[in-house]
């Protein structure tokens, strides 16, 4: 199954590297961490329209949402522990908005199954 390049759109995507500390203006540790990502990368795919629900808990707002992501060729890096920017593709200063779930490889291409976080 080929993929038309009409139907690809452009979304990063970062390897998890860890955690790590997080300081204040002073360089003093705060007492928290934060998921490290490697440097992200453009990559290109077919994004299907969000699957799912939103409902108004005592809490707030919880938007439960997958995304399915066709990517031409199996050769990709992306595995289950990385982040992607999709919605949101201000990149250098924001978190990814979407973690991989899941990855199912074919013969000719991957399919990635996306959730939705908030990890500001």
């Amino acid at each position: 199954m080929k993929t038309l390049k009409r139907n690809l759109r452009p979304f990063w995507y970062a390897l998890y590297e860890g955690y790590e500390d997080m300081t204040d203006e002073n360089g003093l540790f705060v007492g928290e961490q934060r998921l490290k990502y490697s440097k992200p990368e453009k990559i290109y795919g077919n994004i299907a329209e969000p699957d799912g629900n939103g409902s108004i808990e005592r809490f707030g707002t919880v938007e439960a949402y997958e995304r399915r992501i066709l990517i031409e060729g199996t050769d990709t890096k992306i595995d289950v522990t990385s982040g992607l920017w999709i919605d949101n593709q201000d990149v250098e200063n924001s978190p990814p908005d979407y973690l991989v779930v899941r990855v199912a490889k074919s013969l000719n291409h991957t399919v990635l199954t996306v959730k939705k976080v908030d990890l500001s």
